[in-house]
């Protein structure tokens, strides 16, 4: 039940460049504190 809950929010999820960083970063909405980095786009989501 958990795991389906985490599945449907991470579709929420948004993903994009950090460019100072040269990394990506992504969020889920109404998720406060809820945030990560991969070096690239295909991991993005994943974890």
């Amino acid at each position: 039940m958990l795991t389906e809950y985490i599945q449907k929010a991470m579709e929420l999820a948004h993903y994009g460049i950090i460019e100072d960083e040269e990394t990506y970063g992504g969020e889920i909405p109404n998720f406060q504190g809820i945030w990560g980095r991969v070096k690239n786009p295909e991991n993005a989501g994943k974890n």
